[in-house]
C-alpha cells in the first residue's frame, strides 16, 4: 500500500522532520518499543496477530505539500487514486503531523485511510482494517460491555483482535473455534496470542450455541508485546509509565448480539459484541449468563486454561424413529444429531426393537437415547 506524507504548512502542529519519509518507513517495518525494546511496527503487528496469514508491503511516497487544516482521508483521491491503483497498490493512507484522534477511513470497505505520527500501531492497523477489510469499529451503544482492550477493533490500542474478529478477517481458521451444542462439555483452551492453529486436543475458542445469542469463550494472556503491553498502550503507574496490554489474564466470555448497523452498506462487517466478563476469569472462577449458561475455569494449563460449560439452553432436538433400523445406522444417526446412543443388549449386527425416549420426543442436545436390540428377521 502507498503511504503519502502530507505537509499541511502553517497548519502543522510541529515542524516537518527532515527524515520524515524514513520515520514513516520505520513505523511500517521496524520500530523498537522504547519501553521494552521489541518491534511494534505496523508490519510486525499485522504479521504477528494474524499468525502470518496477513502481511503488508508499504511504499512511502514523496511528501505532498498542502496548506490546509482539514484533510479528509480521501481528499487526494482525485489526484492519486487511479495512479496508485495502476501501480498495483491495494490501498493508500495519508500520514500527517498532529495530535491524536485523527485516525479515520474513507469507507468500509474503501481505499483511503488517515492517521498521524502521534498515533500508535493500533490506530494505524484499525484504520487500514476499516479500509481494506470493511470491518467496522466494535464500539457499542452499551459502553459498559465493550470489549475494550480485548480487541484492537474496539480500543485501537495495539492488542490482539478476538478470535471472532480474526476469523472474520481470515486471520484464524474457523476450525480453531469449537461449536458447543451440548448441555455439558469440557474444553482445553489455547491462548489466543500463541502460535496458531492450536495443538491437538485444544481449541482457540468455544462458540456456545444457546436458545438466544451465541456466546464465545477464549483464553487471553500477556504472551507477546501486543497483549503483553507496549509503548502505545502504556499507562502511568505511580511515576512510571507501564505497558499494560490486555487489562487482565484468564478466560473471557463475550456475546455475539447481532449487528450494530442493520443498514450497513455491502461489504461492511459490523457485528454487535458485548463483553460479559470485564475481568478475565482465573482458575476456580465461574460466570453464569442471564440465560443460565455457566462457564467454569477448572484449571490453568501450559499456554491456556481448561473450562467446563453447562448449558441448559442448548438447542433442543427431536428424537428420530429408530424402530427396525440397523444398530450401526442408528449409532450414526444419533451421533450426527448430537445425541448419545446407549445399547442395552444385542450384537453389533442387530436392529433396534425399542427405544427410550420414543420417537418424536423433544430432548436437549447431548441427551442419551437407550436402544434395545434384537437379531433375526425384522418383526
Amino acid at each position: 500500500m502507498a503511504f503519502l506524507p502530507v505537509d499541511r504548512g502553517q497548519f502543522n502542529s510541529e515542524p516537518v522532520p527532515p527524515d520524515w519519509p524514513q520515520q514513516i518507513e520505520q513505523r511500517i517495518y521496524y520500530w523498537p518499543d522504547p519501553l521494552r525494546g521489541v518491534d511494534v511496527s505496523l508490519r510486525d503487528y499485522i504479521y504477528t496477530t494474524s499468525q502470518g496469514r496477513a502481511d503488508i508491503e508499504g511504499v512511502v511516497q514523496d511528501v505532498f505539500p498542502l496548506n490546509r487544516q482539514d484533510v479528509p482521508p480521501d481528499f487526494l483521491a482525485p489526484q492519486f487514486e487511479q495512479q496508485f491503483r495502476n501501480e498495483g497498490f491495494d490501498a493508500a493512507a495519508l500520514v500527517m503531523l498532529g495530535g491524536q484522534g485523527a485516525g479515520q477511513a474513507s469507507g468500509l470497505p474503501g481505499y483511503w485511510a488517515r492517521f498521524v505520527m502521534a498515533e500508535g500501531v493500533g490506530v494505524w492497523a484499525m484504520e487500514l482494517t476499516h479500509a481494506i477489510a470493511g470491518y467496522a469499529d466494535l464500539y457499542t451503544n452499551d459502553r459498559a460491555n465493550d470489549l475494550n482492550g480485548f480487541d484492537n477493533m474496539d480500543c485501537a490500542c495495539g492488542t490482539h483482535p478476538t478470535a471472532y474478529t480474526k476469523v472474520q478477517l481470515g486471520w484464524l481458521d474457523p476450525s480453531a473455534i469449537m461449536v458447543d451444542t451440548a448441555t455439558s462439555a469440557e474444553f482445553a483452551l489455547h491462548t489466543l496470542g500463541l502460535v496458531q492453529p492450536p495443538p491437538a486436543g485444544r481449541c482457540t475458542a468455544v462458540r456456545i450455541e444457546t436458545s438466544g445469542n451465541p456466546l464465545f469463550v477464549e483464553a487471553r494472556q500477556r504472551v507477546d508485546q501486543y497483549d503483553g503491553g507496549n509503548w502505545w498502550n502504556k499507562r502511568l503507574l505511580g511515576t512510571n509509565e507501564v505497558p499494560v496490554g490486555i487489562s487482565s489474564e484468564g478466560v473471557i466470555i463475550y456475546e455475539l448480539a447481532g449487528v450494530e448497523d442493520p443498514n450497513a452498506p455491502p461489504g461492511e462487517t459490523d457485528p454487535l459484541i458485548r463483553l460479559l466478563t470485564q475481568t478475565a476469569l482465573s482458575p476456580g472462577a465461574s460466570f453464569t449468563s442471564s440465560s443460565g449458561v455457566t462457564v467454569r475455569v477448572t484449571a490453568a494449563l501450559a499456554g491456556g486454561f481448561a473450562v467446563s460449560i453447562d448449558n441448559p439452553t442448548a438447542p433442543s432436538l427431536v428424537v428420530p424413529d429408530l424402530f427396525q433400523v440397523s444398530f450401526k445406522l442408528a449409532l450414526k444417526q444419533l451421533r450426527d444429531l448430537g445425541l448419545v446412543p446407549k445399547p442395552t443388549s444385542g450384537p453389533q449386527n442387530s436392529w433396534v426393537k425399542s427405544q427410550s425416549p420414543t420417537a418424536g420426543t423433544v430432548v436437549a442436545r447431548g441427551a442419551t437415547v437407550t436402544m434395545t436390540l434384537k437379531t433375526g428377521p425384522l418383526q
